[in-house]
Formats: structure tokens, C-alpha cells, sequence
């Protein structure tokens, strides 16, 4: 599968749903499996603000979330 990346600011009026649609009270890393344009699964990475200082764990833990729910596994 492809995988993009986007940044999207939750300040911005037409943004601003997404912090409902992910129960977000923060800045954080959401990850969402997708297919045909639907949603069909979805993380928030909360662990990124703890390992943010040790770049090899945040890009442990980063690819590993990501190859999880690629798996479906939870």
C-alpha cells in the first residue's frame, strides 16, 4: 500500500473536526488505515511526546504502530 503524511492544523476552521473525531486534547501524531478513501482504522500515537528525545525509540515505536495497523493487529 501507499502511505502519505499530512499536516493538518486543528486551529483552522475546516480543520477543526478532527479534534471530535479523534478525541484530541493535544499536538500528536494520528495514524489511520484507509481504503478507497474510507476510514477504516485509526491510532493516536500518544507515546511520541515520551520517547520525542531519543530519536531511534520515537522511530521504533513510529514504525511500529504504523506496521501494526497495517496488519490490523491492535
Amino acid at each position: 500500500g501507499r502511505m502519505t503524511f499530512t499536516a493538518i492544523n486543528v486551529e483552522e476552521p475546516e480543520n477543526e473536526h478532527f479534534v471530535q473525531d479523534y478525541g484530541l486534547s493535544s499536538k500528536t501524531l494520528v495514524i489511520q488505515k484507509q481504503r478507497g478513501g474510507k476510514k477504516l482504522e485509526w491510532r493516536n500515537l500518544g507515546r511520541i511526546w515520551e520517547l520525542v528525545g531519543d530519536r531511534e525509540a520515537f522511530s521504533a515505536y513510529v514504525r511500529g504502530e504504523i506496521t501494526a495497523l497495517r496488519r490490523g493487529n491492535s
